[in-house]
């Protein structure tokens, strides 16, 4: 059988780097710290599957290593390509699809959990074709996942331009259907190849199918510690592993990755999660405590972070977005960016880690809060209306008062001259006094007498130029003197 799986790096316990204490691999809820995974999505909805070649795995392992890190239990459904079925996890190359399905499990626990099983060949003409042929099977399923990864792969120059061409087609077709792959980058450097020792002239070589500018390459890194601070560099243990890296001997240059680097092809990886296994992932396999490492289990987790960001826009009623390359490369924020290390390997001269794009870790290492909020847009909030200021009430027109005009008094009435008496007739000689006497009786004052008072008469009589005397009750009038 042909051995091309990135990955399946045991290590033995090694102390914790922030501690004494032996390390026995990174649990979930680790990673959920180093990489800001706040599980408020966990892929609910998403279908997530791997890609198997003569690679099982047993549902026991997957119950223990649920139970030991707080997992919900799964059980994934298991669909055969060529017949090949699940062998329930009694080789030990079958530690390839436990690690897949334990850290997609990880990283989306809500989503359901597939894997596609082929026979992997003798050689890599029949593995290409392998490999293709699955690809099909996954085109042509009616319930076909949203995401795939596979942790499988080789330089290039093993498959031929023609064979790593036909899966491009076919990892487009894919993407054109809403499936994203994702594809391990390789865990031997800029070396390439699972033969180290196959290539004398120490050329640089980039694995396909990562290579495949459809599939999303990823890389690896080293997570030192992650408290009190997160620190990560490229993952290169010399001699023995390292985060796989290079330019595509056969691909042109993608759109999305031009101005981001130089090089006229495609270049790999384009992004990355942990990998060193000696600062690596618990795992549970056969019943045993294991810690891993490599492409293989960065790969699946990437994956399923992606889900979880798929399952929120899944909520949000919207579609998976097809080739989402220019939303990774387009949205910086979404990395925690790797600018220490290298990936020279074997004597082989790699490329080295800087800011921005590298071909050591891509883009970086994925942060999950921050690509579920870059692949789901915040809904537009609600329109503000400009505040309308209270009306204020009309003050009631108090009615302006209107002076009174001052009281003009009345024009004193211009006395009207009595009317001159009537010239009496002048008799010849004085008259004798007229005597009026009142019935020989006092006339007290106030009484009436022909219709007049004595106060009219006292009036009246002078105005007429005559003098009146009242005496003894005897009223006298006579001319004046």
């Amino acid at each position: 059988m042909l051995e091309l799986r990135n990955g399946l790096l045991l290590r033995p316990a090694r102390p914790r780097l922030s501690d004494t204490s032996q390390f026995l691999g990174y649990y979930p809820s680790d990673l959920y710290i180093a990489y800001n995974v706040s599980r408020l999505h966990t892929g609910r909805g998403v279908k997530v599957a791997v890609a198997e070649f003569s690679s099982g795995f047993s549902q026991s392992d997957l119950n223990t290593f649920c139970s030991r890190t707080g997992l919900p239990l799964f059980v994934p459904q298991v669909r055969s390509v060529d017949g090949t079925t699940n062998d329930n996890g009694i080789a030990a190359g079958d530690l390839e699809c436990t690690i897949d399905l334990s850290w997609a499990h990880a990283a989306s626990p809500d989503s359901q959990k597939i894997v596609y099983i082929a026979s992997s060949g003798p050689n890599y003409t029949v593995f290409g074709q392998k490999m293709h042929q699955l690809f099909e099977f996954v085109k042509y399923d009616p319930d076909r996942p949203q995401v795939l990864c596979v942790s499988y792969g080789d330089a290039e120059v093993n498959f031929g331009k023609a064979m790593v061409e036909l899966l491009e087609a076919d990892i487009k077709r894919l993407t054109e259907l809403g499936v994203a792959v994702f594809v391990s980058s390789g865990d031997q450097g800029a070396l390439g190849m699972h033969n180290i020792y196959a290539d004398p002239a120490g050329q640089r070589n980039a694995d396909a199918p990562a290579t495949c500018p459809s599939a999303i390459a990823v890389g690896a890194t080293r997570l030192r510690r992650i408290t009190p601070t997160v620190e990560e560099d490229t993952w290169n243990e010399s001699g023995y592993g390292s985060t796989g890296g290079g330019v595509s001997a056969y691909l042109p240059v993608p759109a999305y990755q031009k101005g981001h680097h130089d090089y006229p092809n495609r270049c790999v990886p384009d992004i990355s999660s942990l990998g060193d296994p000696f600062t690596g992932y618990f795992q549970v396999f056969e019943g045993q405590d294991q810690v891993v490492g490599g492409t293989s289990v960065s790969c699946p987790w990437v994956g399923g972070l992606y889900a979880n960001a798929l399952g929120a826009r899944m909520e949000q009623g919207l579609p998976a977005p097809g080739d989402i390359h220019a939303m990774l490369y387009g949205n910086p924020q979404m990395f925690r960016d790797i600018t220490e290390g290298n990936n020279s390997f074997m004597g082989v001269e790699g490329y080295n880690a800087g800011v921005g794009y590298d071909l050591c870790t891509g883009m970086g290492s994925v942060l999950g809060d921050e690509m579920v909020s870059a692949f789901v847009p915040m809904p537009a909030p609600e329109p503000v209306p400009e505040p309308v200021p209270a009306p204020v009430p009309e003050p009631t027109p108090v009615p302006t008062p209107v002076p009174m005009p001052e009281p003009v008094p009345a024009p004193a009435p211009e006395p009207v001259p009595a009317p001159a008496p009537e010239p009496a007739s002048t008799p010849a000689t004085a008259p004798e006094a007229v005597t009026i006497e009142v019935s020989g009786q006092p006339m007290p004052e106030g009484e009436i007498r022909d219709g007049h008072t004595w106060g009219d008469l006292h009036t009246i009589i002078p105005a007429m130029g005559w003098d009146i005397e009242y005496k003894n009750g005897v009223v006298q009038i006579s001319p004046k003197a």
